[in-house]
């Protein structure tokens, strides 16, 4: 190390541990893979020939209990990454260790479910969910025209960028009504649109180096809430 190096140079890459083993989980550790010097990574899943293909592919450890995981591996955070209908049960477990997590959405499946992960997080419990779309460059530049005025006052937006919550937040956002509480009014249309084949379903393959089974893109219709 030069004499140049400044103390975020030498300070210890952040530990890091993920429950779940998807298509988000590959997401994070190709990051960690790509700048070792800033993270290092571990894996909770259950399924023993999932967890051997992500060790032999990433080179992280795995375990098998979010318990085992946090005697033996002592992250700083803990990536919830799990079905919807496990999240809220495994944010709640990681969160009563004292651990630190972020979680991947959504959260819950129900509003008691989601009314629980709230109480936890207004409880002290450091809890951060992973709902990054309204901060991606393009998104926060038209909300910045926005607020500069640039456009007048926004009565209507139509997103084409982002299904279900994501694309929620995204017209809140452009619309200025933050939480408040909203008068909703829903339409259906359908469309041909032509779908590339990369999306969530072939992503676990894509990232892991596994074969798929599924070659091109398929038509599949859109829809408009």
């Amino acid at each position: 190390m030069d004499a140049t190096s400044t103390s975020a140079d030498r300070a210890a890459p952040v530990r890091f541990a993920i429950v779940g083993g998807g298509n988000r989980t590959a997401l994070y550790l190709a990051i960690a893979e790509t700048i070792p010097e800033r993270f290092e990574a571990a894996v909770v899943v259950r399924n023993p020939v999932t967890a051997a293909v992500i060790a032999a592919k990433w080179r992280v450890p795995t375990f098998a209990t979010i318990g085992e995981m946090a005697r033996s591996y002592r992250p700083q955070f803990v990536v919830v990454a799990v079905p919807p209908a496990a999240s809220a049960a495994v944010i709640d477990q990681v969160a009563g260790l004292g651990l630190a997590v972020l979680a991947e959405t959504p959260v819950a499946r129900t509003l008691d479910e989601l009314d629980a992960v709230v109480s936890l997080a207004r409880s002290g419990a450091p809890i951060q969910v992973a709902e990054p779309c309204r901060f991606r460059p393009l998104h926060a530049a038209r909300r910045r025209a926005i607020e500069l005025g640039w456009l007048g006052t926004v009565s209507h937006v139509q997103f084409s960028a982002a299904h279900g919550y994501h694309g929620v937040t995204l017209i809140r956002d452009a619309l200025s009504v933050g939480r408040t509480r909203v008068s909703i009014r829903a339409t259906a249309a359908s469309s041909p649109l032509f779908y590339g084949g990369q999306g969530d379903d072939r992503a676990p393959a894509f990232l892991y180096g596994l074969p798929s089974s599924e070659e091109g893109g398929r038509s599949v219709p859109s829809r408009q809430v």
